[in-house]
């Protein structure tokens, strides 16, 4: 990371602004009439006034970021029985550019906000449709009190994913249950972190302005309601996570849950009465160079046509084998009751760090399906109702 604290670093932001401003967005906008994008030109304007201010503020602004690409070979693609090789993004950790300030108020409190894309390098593109899709909060802090607002990363994510052995890479427990990489448009957060407890109460008044929900137009999950909560627990090796969440229909396909794993239970249309609630226990345990990381969700399904119910547990382990090569293991099952509805998936990884900042992977993955089920090898494909797919991956990953 790039700390922009110090008054040379200032100025050298400052100077880039205004060539951000001047040229950079001049050309945005010249180049979306016809490409569509012009949301995406004005959003650069934003951007680049937003950060033309803030980085007079004397605590400064952190610019941040990864960009992770790989090759990946995918047997049984998109629902097909053929195989592909092609150029895949954000495989083991999701390529973003954030933007990360606060000012000290004194006495102990500031004000703080975070302003994150997700970035899709083989293209050049950004994801969620969106251009601060993973994160735009402000708020404030005191002591071990924080209060936020905005798009907000919703319990699910950071109460979650560092159970998960692969961090919710692609080939993970987000591609078992995309629900659980749940953001909040319109939301509150408050959250709680001192001596090894932390908790979280989270709030939207509109989930998601953007995405469609299943058998709606885009911008009928605006007035979807969200709560979720979260308490966690970590020492001397030891964490311990339980969440729970419950999304109000319309529900989006990920939200749905049941619909993604099984397409043949995806309603027609999904409802206003419709709920999506899920309960997630998770434990990690340090012992030595190697953490054993587990956990189990509930997810259940309430519509006007019929009731499901979902347990997916877990498996896995991360091992430090040097100071620059770690291993990593995942086995995750998931089973809807009383339906022929499974999935079980493996995943194994080796990364070999180059640097503190950059690192090579290899990943390989396994995905067998029941007779009515139809999940991929990661989070952005899905195979043949009942059939198998295999995937590996050999990429690079750079922080900065």
């Amino acid at each position: 990371m790039l700390n922009r604290s110090h008054r040379s670093l200032e100025f050298e932001i400052i100077i880039c602004i205004h060539s951000f401003r001047h040229l950079t967005c001049a050309a945005f906008e010249e180049n979306t009439e016809t490409t569509g994008m012009k949301r995406i030109g004005r959003g650069c304007m934003a951007l680049a006034c937003v950060l033309g201010s803030t980085v007079h503020a004397k605590d400064g602004v952190t610019v941040y970021g990864v960009i992770d690409v790989a090759v990946e070979h995918v047997t049984r693609f998109d629902r097909g029985n053929g195989s592909v090789t092609r150029l895949g993004p954000n495989n083991v950790y999701g390529s973003r550019l954030g933007f990360r300030g606060s000012e000290d108020l004194g006495g102990g409190r500031s004000v703080i906000f975070n302003l994150e894309m997700g970035l899709v390098p083989k293209n050049g593109g950004l994801t969620m449709q969106r251009v601060f899709g993973r994160e735009s909060s402000v708020g404030l802090r005191s002591g071990p009190h924080t209060l936020l607002a905005g798009r907000l990363l919703n319990p699910l994510i950071d109460g979650v994913n560092r159970f998960d052995p692969t961090v919710y890479a692609q080939q993970s427990l987000a591609s078992q249950d995309p629900g659980l990489v749940a953001r909040g448009d319109n939301a509150l957060r408050y959250l709680y972190h001192h001596d090894g407890i932390k908790a979280s109460l989270f709030y939207s008044l509109g989930v998601d302005e953007i995405a469609p929900p299943i058998g709606r137009a885009a911008g009928a999950a605006s007035r979807s309601k969200d709560v979720a909560a979260q308490l966690g627990y970590q020492r001397d090796g030891l964490a311990l996570s339980l969440v729970f969440d419950r999304t109000q229909g319309p529900l989006t396909v990920s939200q749905h849950g049941i619909g993604y794993l099984a397409p043949s239970l995806l309603p027609t249309r999904s409802d206003p009465g419709d709920r999506a609630r899920r309960i997630v226990a998770a434990a990690a345990y340090a012992w030595g160079p190697v953490e054993w990381r587990g956990g189990l969700r509930r997810l259940t399904v309430d519509t006007t046509a019929a009731r499901w119910n979902a347990d997916l547990w877990w498996l896995g382990a991360v091992y430090r084998a040097t100071p620059t090569t770690t291993f990593v293991a995942g086995l995750y099952d998931q089973q809807v009751r009383g339906l022929d509805v499974h999935a079980r998936s493996y995943v194994l990884s080796g990364q070999y760090r180059l640097s503190k900042r950059t690192l090579l992977y290899a990943n390989l993955s396994r995905v067998d399906n029941g007779r009515l089920t139809a999940i991929g090898t990661n989070t952005n494909l899905q195979a043949p109702t009942g059939r198998g797919s295999s995937g590996a991956q050999f990429g690079i990953s750079h922080f900065f």
